[in-house]
């Protein structure tokens, strides 16, 4: 992680990327990036004209946006996700693989009643039901879970557009992602 650069304000970023962008916009920079600096290990120090520095701290600051952008996205992924697990609490991971077979069957059922259903009727004969209470329950289960599912899947969406217009730091962690379910 970057520590130190010589007439800049100090800030921690990642060390790799900072000297990649010094590089680039500062050809012939003297960097010294490794560990031994007067600053001791883990410090970096960038040789630079003190006219530089509005430069370097503009790089610092398009550093900080995306580190910024990046941990809110995690976190906006993150949120959509507890609300996925929270609802999904009461299956098992099997019980949720067969989610799509399971409605395959109920919407081939549905629409021809003399059709095979692999799966519905080996549920329901485990279970000691019928296809035809089954596949009602399992339409009707997609669908309620289709438009949740689709409500915080838009909200995501429109928290990362947030996210992608976001220019300042600021404005990243002015998006708080809370979904309503």
């Amino acid at each position: 992680m970057l520590k130190y650069i010589k007439g800049v304000d100090y800030q921690t970023f990642d060390h790799s990327l900072f000297v990649a962008a010094v590089q680039a916009q500062f050809p012939g920079a003297a960097i010294n990036s490794e560990g031994d600096g007067p600053l001791g290990p883990g410090f970096v120090t960038v040789d630079l004209p003190d006219s530089d520095g509005a430069a370097v701290r503009a790089i610092l600051a398009g550093q900080a946006l995306t580190q910024a952008k990046t941990a809110k996205n995690i976190e906006i992924m993150a949120a959509a996700d507890a609300i996925r697990v929270q609802m999904m609490a009461d299956y098992s991971d099997l019980e949720q693989s067969s989610f799509p077979y399971q409605l395959a069957d109920a919407v081939a059922w549905t629409a021809d009643n003399t059709r095979p259903t692999p799966w519905l009727s080996a549920m329901a004969t485990a279970r000691g039901t019928t296809v035809a209470i089954l596949a009602p329950k399992v339409i009707a289960n997609n669908t309620a879970w289709t438009a949740v599912a689709a409500s915080i899947i838009g909200q995501q969406q429109k928290y990362q557009d947030a996210l992608t217009a976001a220019t300042t730091v600021a404005e990243v962690e002015a998006i708080n992602p809370t979904y309503t379910v």
